[in-house]
């Protein structure tokens, strides 16, 4: 249950990492303006001043550590207090990308503690 969760949640972040440079304040942002710069937004690392896709990573970043913080939760028996919150925290994180077509999926029986053999 849970293992497909956080592989769910983990591979959303890793699309958001890959795409956090395409979108820009065109106001602010210089980026792809001009003709030099066009290689280096091709290849995913514009030299960007208006902060969005280092906006995008940090919330990335945040993101990984909460699954880490979770994730280290699940040690714990199915049925503590702290187990159940990482799962309720996890499915909540995943719920960002509850339009994707794999959450249903993932997101069965999140929050239901399982019951010890």
């Amino acid at each position: 249950m849970t293992p497909s969760l956080t592989t769910f949640v983990n591979a959303r972040l890793d699309e958001s990492a890959g795409r956090a440079w395409a979108v820009h304040d065109v106001e602010k942002c210089d980026a792809l303006l001009y003709e030099e710069d066009m290689a280096a937004s091709a290849a995913g690392a514009p030299d960007c001043d208006c902060g969005y896709p280092a906006r995008a990573l940090r919330e990335v970043e945040a993101l990984r550590s909460i699954v880490a913080d979770c994730t280290a939760r699940l040690a714990y028996p199915a049925n503590a207090p702290l187990y159940n919150l990482a799962c309720r925290t996890l499915a909540g994180v995943a719920a960002i990308w509850s339009d994707h077509p794999d959450y249903e999926t993932a997101i069965t029986g999140v929050g239901h503690a399982e019951q010890p053999p």
